[in-house]
């Protein structure tokens, strides 16, 4: 763990994922004996996932959405990675 912060952190890309963003979301948050946070990286979407991202972060302090620049999935990716605490990152497509 870095300085205090959650073991994992799973980095989550998206982009225009309304329909299924918080669905994806859950599936995340709901895993049990491991202390996590949900780097979220909303890569340029034109939908409502960014703001049903932020409002599940208003919900749980485990999610953090990070703006991406819609440059693509490695660049959003690589955002994530700059924003990610834990000592362990893994990735959710």
């Amino acid at each position: 763990m870095k300085d205090g912060g959650p073991l994992v952190s799973v980095v989550m890309p998206f982009r225009d994922a309304g329909g299924t963003v918080e669905e994806a979301a859950a599936s995340i948050l709901s895993q049990e004996g491991v202390a996590l946070e949900l780097v979220a990286v909303d890569d340029g979407s034109r939908d409502d996932g960014a703001e049903r991202m932020r409002a599940l972060g208003e919900r749980d302090a485990r999610v953090v959405l990070v703006k991406g620049e819609g440059k693509g999935i490695a660049a959003a990716l690589t955002r994530g990675l700059e924003a990610a605490r834990g000592g362990v990152v893994a990735r959710m497509d």
